[in-house]
């Protein structure tokens, strides 16, 4: 038997990843969420991605690693569609259990609050938090 992934576990997560960014953009077209938002998920995603890279890269050749907590607070942070990306395209990090429990956490608490925040309609919370640090 194959140890290879099959096609459909790699593709759920990547259509996850792919329904989420359709919803944040959704909800900041619909004025729910500030565009910076979306921008802010995809610096995030995008460090995360390259983050998954080097620590992939670094283990290949047994150098110092990223700790996983690391890992875990990109992906919180907002970073977790890039992290979930790296883990497939990279298969990194990808079949540790204890590892893809505390991931998979990060990603539904993430989730839960953008969806709370889309839900009680908190744009204009947001922005005037930005204008205030600006």
């Amino acid at each position: 038997m194959s140890t290879e992934p099959t096609t459909s576990r790699i593709a759920w997560p990547m259509v996850f990843v792919f329904l989420f960014v359709g919803f944040l953009v959704a909800s900041a077209l619909m004025n729910r969420l500030p565009w910076l938002v979306v921008v802010a998920y995809g610096v995030m995603s995008l460090a995360t991605f390259v983050v998954y890279g080097l620590d992939k890269s670094k283990a290949q050749q047994g150098k110092w690693r990223t700790p996983e907590s690391t890992l875990h607070l990109l992906g919180l942070l907002g970073g977790w569609p890039g992290g979930m990306v790296g883990q497939r395209l990279f298969r990194h990090k990808s079949s540790k259990v204890e590892f893809l429990l505390v991931f998979w956490g990060t990603v539904v608490l993430n989730v839960m609050a953008v969806g709370y925040l889309v839900w009680i309609d908190a744009a204009g919370f947001i922005d005037q938090w930005i204008s205030r640090l600006s």
